[in-house]
């Protein structure tokens, strides 16, 4: 069964979990309030069930939000991280290398390129054939 929640939704769910409240949520996304509990219900209804249990003056995690807060979090730190790493690559400071040498140049030239190399770009990973 594929379950169709947006990063955003995510994003409020988090927000709304760790800080307690759906104004504070709303000012740490840059967001208005009705948004933040506009893309919770959209994620409670996609789910089937309640994250919060809310009233006029509290908000408290239900059983099924305490479930899918570590998961939540892990799937956001993970989109971050991938696009952080995509970043390096598109700048051209990861990735990998492989380089082609005839002996002679692969045993005095390209050794000391790719030490040069390695010191400007640690996340490159190099190789010699």
């Amino acid at each position: 069964m594929r379950i169709d929640l947006s990063l955003r939704q995510l994003e409020a769910f988090v927000q709304v979990a760790t800080s307690g409240s759906f104004r504070r949520a709303a000012a740490e996304l840059g967001q208005a309030q009705p948004v933040v509990s506009r893309l919770i219900g959209q994620a409670e209804q996609t789910l089937g069930t309640r994250l919060f249990d809310r009233d006029t003056r509290r908000v408290e995690i239900t059983a099924a939000g305490r479930e899918l807060l570590p998961v939540a979090q892990r799937i956001l730190r993970d989109f971050d991280s991938a696009l952080s790493e995509l970043g390096e690559f598109m700048q051209g400071r990861s990735g990998r290398v492989t380089v082609a040498a005839l002996p002679s140049a692969g045993t005095a030239l390209v050794p000391q390129a790719m030490v040069a190399l390695r010191r400007t770009h640690p996340a490159v990973e190099f190789s010699l054939i």
